[in-house]
């Protein structure tokens, strides 16, 4: 075979995969994004640490790092589809309720957040959140990522998860 036709048969499966990808994808409804910032932390390293009576903290982090903060609000009814994140995601809620599903919990069992609440989503889990609530609800998120990578990956929906 020649070379340029296996390079046509590679692009032409490449150009499959990402469709079946994006097929099996679910996207949000109901969801305002709003980006405030993208800076690079350029370093080899971030190693901090913060130690008080009762309280500590480490980070440590290889290689050149975004930071992307956003401002994210969803209406009742509304909701992220399933995604993840290549770093952890900080998260405080402003207002309103949302509502966390973890796509490796058996049961699709929510985990529910009220307004003044704070959490981290893990790096590399497919999650959905959902506004179950009658208000909308609005949020923080701070991202770590890799230099340059997208913040958020779409998921397929998990085959416990109704939604």
């Amino acid at each position: 075979m020649c070379m340029s036709t296996k390079r046509i048969l590679c692009g032409a499966i490449g150009s499959l995969l990402l469709l079946c990808l994006v097929v099996a994808a679910t996207p949000g409804s109901g969801a305002l994004f709003n980006y405030l910032n993208r800076s690079t932390y350029v370093t080899d390293m971030i190693h901090e640490g913060a130690h008080l009576p009762g309280w500590n903290v480490q980070l440590e982090v290889v290689g050149a790092t975004d930071i992307v903060q956003q401002n994210a609000a969803t209406a009742p009814g509304g909701y992220s589809g399933w995604h993840s994140h290549p770093g952890p995601v900080f998260i405080t809620v402003k207002s309103g309720t949302l509502t966390w599903y973890n796509a490796n919990d058996p049961a699709c069992t929510p985990i529910v957040y009220p307004a003044g609440s704070a959490f981290i989503e893990p790096a590399g889990l497919s999650h959905n959140v959902r506004n179950e609530g009658t208000t909308n609800w609005e949020v923080l998120d701070t991202y770590l990522v890799p230099k340059g990578m997208a913040h958020r990956q779409e998921e397929p929906k998990p085959p416990q998860c109704s939604f």
